[in-house]
């Protein structure tokens, strides 16, 4: 008698460091089966098994040889996932440097597409609704904008300010204090990358305190995974590094994404 047994059961690629075992993790599915089998096999009959006549009876006890294989299925995790994962594993990892940060090493704003309104003005207006602005200087007089840190809606210019998603002296922290002042002014007018610079409400601007995403996310949980991959892209341009913690709760985060 053959008696045939499936065992399937789910395993995950595994390393020491959050965001490692995440960017081993193949996105697609894959399986593989085998079927487990228990083979009974008789023994001879020993004399208390013999009948009157001799006759020899299958004994009670079998030899069993036994295969046993699990089905492995890979965690399925989403693309917008396994792309920051990627971005973050590709960051230097170091501690900060925290010594001689000052806001005037990063220059000012610039009018870098010549429209008469230098980028933190641009940011306000391209990000806003039925912004009305008074040229020379650009002031803001009116306009509807959606914080999307949290999802504030706004409709009064003096409580809406322009924000990098990776700070200045989180920058500075990470790799900027090394640059030129021409390097860090570029990096202050850096309007390439989407959502690198946003117009958010000034009270969402004064909770986040220049704080990395180890100790502060956005409490508009929609815009958590744009928010992270923005991080991620901004440090990847510029070649920032991350700090163990910072790196092991964006990769932790990522996971919802």
């Amino acid at each position: 008698m053959v008696l045939a047994l499936v065992v399937i059961g789910t395993t995950t690629a595994v390393n020491h460091e959050v965001s490692k075992r995440l960017a081993t993790i193949p996105l697609p599915t894959t399986t593989s089966t085998q079927l487990t089998t228990t083979t009974l096999v008789a023994r001879p009959a020993t004399p208390r098994h013999r009948g009157a006549a001799n006759t020899i009876v299958a004994a009670a006890t079998v030899d069993q040889t036994t295969t046993t294989t699990t089905e492995v299925v890979a965690q399925d995790v989403p693309k917008s996932a396994y792309d920051i994962i990627t971005k973050l594993d590709a960051l230097p990892v170091r501690d900060e440097h925290t010594l001689g940060y000052g806001r005037y090493r990063f220059g000012a704003w610039r009018d870098d597409d010549g429209d008469g309104c230098t980028s933190n003005y641009d940011v306000l207006i391209d990000q806003g609704k039925d912004v009305v602005s008074r040229k020379n200087p650009c002031d803001i007089v009116s306009g509807e904008w959606r914080s999307p840190y949290d999802a504030a809606a706004i409709n009064d210019p003096a409580a809406i300010v322009v924000d990098h998603v990776v700070g200045l002296y989180e920058a500075w922290k990470s790799g900027a204090y090394n640059w030129t002042d021409s390097d860090r002014n570029d990096y202050l007018n850096d309007m390439k990358i989407v959502n690198a610079i946003l117009a958010v409400s000034k009270t969402s601007q004064q909770n986040k305190a220049g704080r990395d995403p180890k100790d502060w996310l956005p409490s508009n949980q929609a815009f958590r995974c744009p928010y992270l991959q923005t991080w991620v892209d901004v440090k990847t341009k510029w070649n920032l590094s991350v700090d163990a913690g910072e790196r092991e709760s964006i990769a932790a985060a990522a996971l919802n994404c």
